[in-house]
């Protein structure tokens, strides 16, 4: 599963169609395993790059979300190991969130129903309370409150874990933009989460996005 809303351009352009036809006829496929690229890859790069904010200088290109979030779940790790910091493997998510279907990704997310059966999560993998009022709100809780409440979830999780063993903290952007409670959002990333210095993955998986 992969791609949900990825057709933003529309069916039948032409454009497309025709840009996809000459490069079939110049380099059908080349794969980018051993070091390798081709120019169409580096154009898109340095696209893209353009597009991003500063300091997000680099892509990495996938065939899915879910191998996406894959990716980043070892890079991360990796990053931190290379660090002399290998205690750092902890993910904290939220319940329902989704960030794929592979192992790693499905234990990214905080979908149980993708998780029974398989032995999921994975060891290293944590998740707190959605950002659904509708779902959690408190008795005379406002909007703030809760998205405040919804914020301190992410901290109490670190300050359980330790600071200096969370690797990342996740943000499912579908789960903030498709259903009610969007405006937790700007609570939770401006959260200071109990200090210390991890990753934030901003990830819209079903739009084959990952940050």
């Amino acid at each position: 599963m992969s791609g949900l809303w990825c057709v933003q351009v529309g069916y039948g352009r032409e454009e497309l169609v025709e840009a996809a036809t000459d490069q079939l006829r110049k380099l059908p496929f080349y794969n980018s395993f051993f070091k390798t690229t081709t120019p169409p890859t580096v154009e898109l790069a340095e696209v893209l790059v353009g597009l991003t904010p500063e300091g997000l200088g680099h892509v990495f290109f996938g065939s899915s979300g879910s191998e996406s979030n894959d990716t980043v779940v070892r890079l991360v790790r990796w990053y931190w190991h290379l660090l002399g910091q290998p205690d750092r493997r902890h993910f904290i998510s939220r319940k329902y969130a989704y960030h794929g279907s592979t192992l790693a990704a499905a234990s990214l997310g905080g979908l149980s129903h993708m998780q029974q059966g398989f032995g999921l999560p994975l060891p290293g993998f944590h998740h707190v309370m959605a950002p659904y009022s509708f779902e959690s709100r408190l008795p005379g809780e406002d909007d703030a409150a809760f998205g405040v409440r919804a914020a301190r979830a992410v901290e109490d999780k670190i300050l359980e874990l330790g600071a200096a063993n969370v690797a990342e903290r996740d943000v499912d952007l579908a789960l903030f933009g498709i259903g009610p409670g969007t405006y937790q959002f700007q609570f939770w990333y401006r959260d200071p989460a109990a200090g210390g210095a991890f990753f934030n993955l901003s990830d819209g998986v079903e739009v084959s996005f990952c940050d």
